[in-house]
């Protein structure tokens, strides 16, 4: 089973780690970017899936229950974490992108958004870009290095907005708490790194995965993005 993981894992990687377009390529800017996915194994029959299935988890429950698509047959179901087997961490470089690349990128989606800025969350960077709408389209304005979720506890890719903020919170369950959160989905946020609850920096891990889902950031980044980033700013994560 471990290479059977191990070879699934090496397969993903070659197909989504993509490099810097030259001048002649035809590549789309989803190309250039690229995508993470999270993958798994079925390791026993479901009511949903078989045994050995290949599978991308989008999001887990605490890292006890996973939603996840099969890649076979595009079927979603969630499944308990003694049912999967999860593609260990994978850390390694990918090439950064160019200013122009990420605005064309972003402006190539035509998002929609009531505020004047825009966030996008790039997992497989691990960086969070904020821009600003001007007459010709978004403008980069600031990139931060970030941590998101751990392979199981994937921050869920998608569209969101922001809805809410605080000052500081604290996890009885985790066990760790956080300045400056800033909500856009449910239980994920954006806040920084992890406290004891003295206030206490308990890991400092930036630039790679590491969080239970959410989308950890400098201390002062994170203040940064609770006092300038309104509610309804469009958070894009992929």
């Amino acid at each position: 089973m471990k290479f059977i993981i191990k070879l699934v894992v090496l397969v993903l990687l070659l197909n989504i780690i993509t490099f810097k377009a030259n001048a002649k390529a035809t590549l789309s800017y989803d190309d250039i970017v690229g995508s993470d996915v999270v993958t798994g194994i079925i390791a026993k029959d479901t009511a949903n899936f078989q045994t050995g299935e290949l599978v991308e988890v989008i999001k887990g429950e605490k890292q006890k229950f996973y939603y996840v698509r099969s890649l076979s047959t595009n079927k979603l179901a969630w499944v308990k974490s003694s049912e999967i087997a999860i593609a260990s961490q994978q850390n390694i470089e990918i090439e950064g992108l160019d200013k122009e690349i990420i605005e064309n990128y972003i402006n190539n989606k035509n998002f929609k958004t009531p505020s004047k800025y825009l966030i996008w969350v790039d997992l497989l960077r691990q960086n969070t870009h904020v821009f600003i709408k001007e007459r010709d389209g978004y403008k980069l304005i600031k990139t931060m290095p970030c941590s998101t979720g751990l392979n199981t506890a994937p921050t869920p890719k998608g569209i969101f907005r922001i809805s809410a903020r605080g000052k500081w919170f604290y996890s009885n369950f985790y066990r760790q708490g956080a300045k400056h959160w800033v909500r856009f989905s449910g239980p994920y946020l954006f806040h920084s790194v992890p406290m004891d609850k003295q206030g206490k920096v308990v890991d400092n891990t930036l630039g790679k995965k590491a969080s239970h889902g959410c989308v950890r950031l400098s201390i002062n980044d994170s203040y940064w993005i609770y006092k300038n980033m309104p509610n309804g700013t469009i958070v894009y994560i992929n």
